[in-house]
């Protein structure tokens, strides 16, 4: 059935829980906070995701994360306008 109205969306929930240490990152120079410039092979802490299906990164806000659950459910209800990338490497 298709929607009647739209809406505006916005990703409100942020987390700081990309393990640096054991990820493929790099960070921006020219700003004097902690900012990521590229996510290469991401290694998230599970422990500060908890339930979390989506968020986006403290550190890069324009960038949504979400999980294995999320892309289903969109998959299987045919939701379209959204591209799934991974950033784990195998």
């Amino acid at each position: 059935m298709r929607g009647l109205a739209y809406w505006l969306c916005d990703l409100v929930r942020q987390l700081d829980c990309i393990d640096d240490a054991k990820s493929k990152v790099a960070f921006q120079t020219q700003v004097d906070s902690k900012a990521y410039d590229l996510l290469i092979d991401v290694k998230i802490r599970a422990d500060e995701v908890n339930d979390a299906h989506a968020f986006r990164l403290v550190h890069q806000h324009n960038t949504w994360i979400v999980d294995d659950i999320l892309v289903q459910a969109m998959t299987a209800a045919k939701i379209r306008a959204w591209r799934f990338e991974p950033i784990q490497q195998a």
